[in-house]
């Protein structure tokens, strides 16, 4: 099987964009978001794995084998209250089984690269930890964008456009400045948990900032391509001319990214230490 590729991103960092170039290539199928379900797998798989109890009573007890309740039950006074079938090596098997299934149903993984992006993990949800010793060999491309214009982008599509614009025509500006210190942590935490995986994690990755993207879309996808592994299709540079941006150049973006900008000092009190890991600088407007 192909070892995977995933983008990871906090969300209007330009991971879609990253996953529509990855896309140009045929022997490569990135699918989309899936809701974060993985959250749930990841904690059903820790509990199979490090449970104390299971191990105590379930893999830590020899005499408890399967045989004793497959067939007619013969034994009456044996002790089968724990008696499971499974183990350690079979949940990582199976989770593996289910995951690769799961996403890549008609793709054939022995042939195709294979991944998903996504813009709702952490290292809280440990969904990386399960992923990572379930694919250890997964390359991971962290997308990162300048968080006032994470903020900004987040504000304009993803807030109700109507009670927006109502907000700045009346000067009601105090739900856009608590939305905007919400999107603040929300980069935080997603980005945090990159320098997390990367410090603390044997880890395959690659960062790839939207402005890079934008500034050298040539150089930069080609580093993408060699990072993966992966001949870069003489396509790859097509999605950069017909992205498609959610908020379309409404009218009330520039007033909102003046707010966002304005607000620099709170907002960077919330995502400087992390930002500057990663290189970014406090911006003025």
């Amino acid at each position: 099987m192909k070892d995977p590729i995933i983008i990871l991103g906090p969300g209007r960092c330009g991971s879609t964009l990253l996953q529509r170039i990855l896309n140009t290539s045929a022997d490569m199928t990135i699918w989309g978001e899936h809701g974060g379900f993985m959250k749930g797998l990841a904690q059903s798989y820790f509990m199979l794995t490090e449970s104390e109890l299971l191990k105590r009573n379930i893999y830590g007890r020899e005499r408890i084998t399967p045989s004793m309740v497959i067939g007619a039950f013969t034994d009456y006074g044996e002790s089968i209250n724990w008696v499971n079938s499974f183990n350690n090596e079979i949940v990582r098997e199976r989770y593996t089984e289910l995951i690769v299934k799961l996403l890549n149903n008609g793709l054939d993984v022995e042939k195709t690269s294979w991944g998903f992006k996504e813009i709702l993990y952490n290292k809280n949800d440990r969904t990386m930890d399960m992923w990572l010793e379930l694919f250890p060999k997964t390359k991971v491309v962290f997308s990162l964008r300048h968080p006032y214009d994470v903020i900004r982008s987040m504000i304009v599509s993803w807030e109700n456009p109507k009670l927006l614009k109502e907000q700045l025509e009346t000067n009601n500006l105090n739900e856009i400045k608590e939305s905007s210190l919400r999107y603040a942590a929300r980069w935080n935490n997603v980005v945090s948990s990159f320098q997390y995986w990367i410090n603390e994690k044997e880890i395959i990755y690659k960062v790839e900032k939207y402005e890079d993207l934008m500034e050298k879309p040539k150089k930069s996808i080609k580093d993408i391509f060699q990072f993966i592994e992966i001949e870069m299709p003489a396509t790859a540079l097509e999605p950069m001319s017909v992205r498609v941006e959610a908020s379309q150049k409404l009218d009330y973006e520039k007033e909102v990214r003046r707010i966002v900008y304005e607000m620099g000092q709170e907002i960077w009190q919330i995502v400087g230490s992390t930002a500057e890991y990663f290189g970014y600088e406090e911006k003025e407007i």
